[in-house]
């Protein structure tokens, strides 16, 4: 209650101020002698905001438990501050500034009477009841002990059951702590019985938490009288210490300022774009507003990579006797370190030994898992690019080597960087004239559906090589397509130069990745096509492209030649997985299964929160065996889905202009080529999410271009515009939400209370 009564007066003298400033600025006599009716009115707010905020705080104080916190001090400040505002805003002449802070206004006060009334309703009753439960009434597990009356040590999964629930209590509050900080998520579900189910536990909550400094709150609804309450701790990864655990009628009081100010967000960013009629203004790359609001998103999009940083990482030390064999570029950098291109490390002889090691089930333990066996030597078939491009630089300039997750997250900030690049230089290169709010709002999109959030979000040796491909495909994307725009002569060689040493590296990490690179054939063969420039030049322009992409492929020709005795062979079908990769062959008969898994497979509920994941619906009609685990496709992303259905206007009707026929180049190969990597992936790889990503660039593109030219005209398309912008919220929320699925993810590791808050904040009514 106390901010109630501080803030307000507060704000008020603020809003004094800055009335006196803007008089004396404006030297305004007529609204200098309009200064009492402005004091009233300003005072008028000042008594509403104390005796609305203290009516408020009283409401919770007697009918909530712990509900004598009241009013948090950034919702008392930011609704004053709107009230304020609207009521000061009457003195100068400025229509729509006026009804933005009266709207405003309007909202802040109808948010907070929400975040007290309706998203904290479940916390009125009529009786208080509050009891810590001791240990002594509860039934521990095998593997649980009780610390004092109150604390209990759970060091593996484990059963706790409670039979003296107070008459009444309707919520358990389980505050819990994983020792030594956040662990791996764990489930913990509360099991009831009661005179409907007396001899069967019946699961009535389930959740899903990292346990870092948690206080889950469990509710429960008995039938007739309640027997007994069961807490089910399962997928521990560390010991975890239930400080207390109370029964409550109803679940405690809790001011959500992170609830409060995302709705405060929304609301007034939908009113100012309505407003002000931010949603007509085409983008304007010459325009230093516009730049400036492009510029601030990219650098958003950068920090969100940066969020997906492993907390304390550490290079690890390197004297040529270490095998980190998590770490196959690691392993790879002792091998060229050693003047070999095959691991140091012990071959089994009883490898030599197997009539087709390959075979999982009679190979069992043997060998090192995912790394390619050939003639008595292991090798690594991921991408040697990484090696390349950070590790070896890493290395020498700090004699140690870096870890996975460190090069991932470098991957993934470049690439995002260089992503957002790429989408400006598309919108220049393809001639669109997009809305600015919807390119500002694509550029995150983006970062989502081409992968670097789940990428970036997933750690392992699986994931660097795709993240690495996508990054330096970014980078020859964008500097191919600006080599395109660019008029300067002297420039234009220089960045084709590095678009090639690009792609190249994008190859050297995965192949199918840099299949994408093909969307910039048609404009080089422009280029080459263009009689307005000498034949040399237009040569010299082709070589400086292609050059550096036939070294680079030589080079890894030979490198392949060296281990694998075929230049066209990367290692993959020697791999010790879970099936023999020589029986992977390209079949037409695949490509429906192909099609159905990486363009049309759904993701698929679960019982936690987020409610939703990357599962799998397996066809178990394809014949042979088919590596199949998780994932989702593209078309089930909400925004790929519209601007799919957006093409015709993408592709706009027949034209013999250049940019019309380059446009229509673009978007087919985006579809072709998309076809063609998803059934090469399916026929040689199988299906995992991030075999995914080597498509969504393409798919991303196609949607991007849809969705730009479908809404060009607001009157006509009215509805077509706001479905866009709702299909980049939703597609953008469902890719953050799966983040939470993966246990070992980064977001969790350095966010560990993040699922626990969201939770709360998005399922207010239990």
């Amino acid at each position: 209650m106390l901010w109630s009564i501080i803030i307000p007066p507060i704000i008020f003298f603020i809003s004094l101020s800055i009335m006196n400033i803007c008089d004396k600025k404006f030297n305004d006599k007529k609204k200098k002698d309009a200064s009492k009716t402005t004091m009233k009115n300003l005072g008028f707010a000042l008594g509403c905001l104390i005796c609305g905020m203290t009516l408020l705080s009283a409401v919770t104080s007697a009918g909530m438990i712990d509900g004598n916190s009241g009013i948090s001090l950034l919702g008392a400040a930011l609704t004053s501050a709107a009230v304020f505002g609207a009521v000061l805003a009457k003195r100068y002449e400025a229509p729509r500034i006026k009804s933005f802070l009266k709207k405003s206004a309007i909202c802040a006060v109808a948010i907070l009477a929400a975040e007290v009334l309706i998203f904290n309703g479940k916390s009125f009753t009529s009786e208080k009841i509050d009891e810590t439960l001791s240990t002594s009434s509860i039934d521990l597990g095998a593997t649980a002990t009780a610390i004092t009356d109150k604390e209990i040590s759970v060091p593996s999964d484990t059963d706790i059951k409670m039979h003296s629930i107070p008459e009444g209590a309707k919520v358990l509050l389980v505050n819990l702590d994983a020792e030594g900080g956040s662990s791996s998520p764990f489930d913990v579900k509360l099991l009831m019985t009661d005179e409907n189910f007396s001899t069967m536990d019946i699961v009535v909550q389930h959740k899903r938490t990292c346990g870092r400094k948690s206080n889950l709150s469990l509710c429960f609804e008995p039938y007739g009288k309640l027997d007994t309450l069961t807490l089910s701790f399962t997928g521990m990864t560390k010991p975890v210490t239930i400080h207390s655990i109370r029964a409550l009628s109803a679940i405690p009081y809790s001011f959500s300022d992170l609830r409060f100010f995302l709705l405060y967000v929304i609301f007034i960013g939908c009113l100012a774009i309505k407003s002000f009629r931010f949603y007509a203004v085409d983008y304007d790359r010459k325009k230093r507003s516009h730049l400036i609001a492009v510029t601030a998103v990219i650098v958003l999009c950068t920090v969100s990579g940066l969020c997906l940083r492993v907390p304390d990482q550490k290079a690890r030390p390197y004297t040529g006797s270490e095998q980190y064999l998590d770490d196959p570029a690691a392993m790879t950098l002792d091998a060229f370190e050693k003047d070999q291109v095959y691991l140091d490390v012990n071959v089994d002889p009883a490898l030599e030994e197997m009539a087709n090691p390959y075979d999982s089930g009679v190979r069992g333990g043997v060998g090192y898992w995912d790394y390619a066996y050939y003639n008595g030597k292991f090798y690594s078939y991921f991408g040697v690019a990484p090696v390349l491009t950070f590790y070896y630089p890493y290395y020498k300039l700090t004699g140690k080597l870096p870890t996975p997750a460190m090069s991932n997250n470098f991957y993934t900030v470049i690439g995002i960087i260089f992503m957002c690049l790429t989408i400006l230089a598309a919108v220049k290169l393809l001639d669109l004239k997009p809305k600015l709010l919807l390119l500002l709002l694509m550029l995150p999109t983006a970062t989502a559906t081409m992968g670097f959030w789940t990428l970036g979000n997933e750690v392992d040796r699986y994931t660097l090589p795709t993240v690495s491909g996508l990054c330096f495909l970014m980078i020859s994307l964008y500097t191919g397509m600006t080599a395109c725009n660019i008029t300067k002569k002297k420039i234009k060689p220089v960045l084709l130069l590095a678009s090639g040493t690009a792609l190249a590296l994008s190859v050297a990490s995965r192949p199918t990745v840099a299949l994408c690179g093909a969307v910039l054939v048609p404009f080089f063969i422009g280029i080459l096509l263009d009689k307005k420039e000498k034949l040399a030049y237009r040569l010299g322009l082709a070589a400086s492209f292609v050059a550096p992409l036939i070294a680079g492929a030589a080079l890894i020709m030979k490198y392949n030649a060296a281990r694998f005795g075929s230049p066209l062979e990367f290692g993959a079908v020697y791999q010790l997985t879970v099936s023999d990769i020589h029986a992977n062959t390209i079949r037409l008969s695949n490509l429906p299964s192909a099609i159905y898994h990486y363009f049309l497979q759904a993701p698929k509920s679960k019982t936690s929160f987020p409610f939703f994941e990357t599962g799998f619906n397996g066809l178990e009609n394809y014949g042979s065996y088919v590596y199949t685990v998780v994932g989702f496709g593209a078309l089930t992303l909400p925004v790929i889905l519209f601007g799919t259905l957006l093409q015709p206007q993408a592709y706009g009707p027949k034209s013999k202009e250049i940019k019309d026929r380059y446009r229509r180049w673009f978007l087919t190969i985006c579809f072709g080529m998309s076809v063609l990597l998803a059934w090469a992936d399916f026929c040689l790889g199988g299906f995992i999410t991030h075999y995914v990503f080597d498509l969504m660039p393409l798919m991303t593109f196609a949607a991007m271009i849809g969705i730009f030219r479908g809404c060009t005209d607001i009157s006509a398309h009215k509805s077509r515009y706001v479905l866009s912008g709702v299909s980049m919220a939703v597609t953008m929320v469902f890719i953050f939400g799966q983040l939470f699925n993966w246990g070992e993810g980064t977001i969790m590791k350095r966010f560990p209370r993040l699922i626990d808050i969201l939770e709360d904040a998005v399922i207010f009514w239990k």
